[in-house]
């Protein structure tokens, strides 16, 4: 039994130090009279990997719930535009929820779907709304950005788990003398 317990302390240590890397997210706040996609995004560097896409309101640590395209018409959107630039232009890896306009902003944040994309080197992302005047938008959009485990990197640990649980049960069997 201690043999047992001795073997699962290191495991549950290796354990904790690999799941917050599986689902480490940022939160990147778009704003919406700033930050247009084709003109100051927020950029951010990310390594290779794949990417899920959350959006989040003010009470899940978002700056934002929804933006408005005019200040006055009270037509509120949930959509992001996130892309890349290759050196030939931006490259758009997400086009998220745009065409449909909400009265309210919580109303339009029911309405907020979320997203993936991958990238395969590291390179400045770019997250902005897709609108080529925004000085007269208010509000903006929060993002919950968080890495994808790949697929072999979960069987790698799923195989090594195995192998150590194999292992601890052949320890502790009791042999007849």
């Amino acid at each position: 039994m201690i043999a047992t317990l001795k073997m699962l302390i290191p495991c549950a240590a290796i354990l904790l130090t690999l799941a917050p890397n599986c689902a480490r997210a940022s939160t990147i706040d778009i704003n919406a009279a700033a930050n247009s996609y084709n003109g100051n995004p927020v950029v951010v560097t990310l390594p290779a990997g794949t990417y899920t896409v959350t959006p989040i309101d003010v009470g899940e640590g978002g700056a934002y719930t929804a933006w408005d395209y005019y200040n006055y018409l009270n037509d509120w959107l949930d959509g992001y535009v996130i892309s890349v630039d290759y050196g030939s232009g931006p490259f758009v890896l997400v086009y998220a929820g745009f065409g449909t306009t909400y009265p309210t902003a919580a109303i339009a944040f029911q309405h907020a779907v979320s997203s993936t994309f991958t990238l395969f080197s590291t390179v400045p992302v770019d997250f902005g709304v897709a609108d080529s005047y925004y000085p007269d938008n208010q509000g903006g959009v929060s993002l919950a950005i968080s890495t994808t485990p790949e697929p072999g990197s979960l069987a790698l640990l799923g195989t090594g788990l195995a192998g150590i649980g194999i292992l601890l049960m052949r320890r502790t069997r009791v042999h007849p003398v």
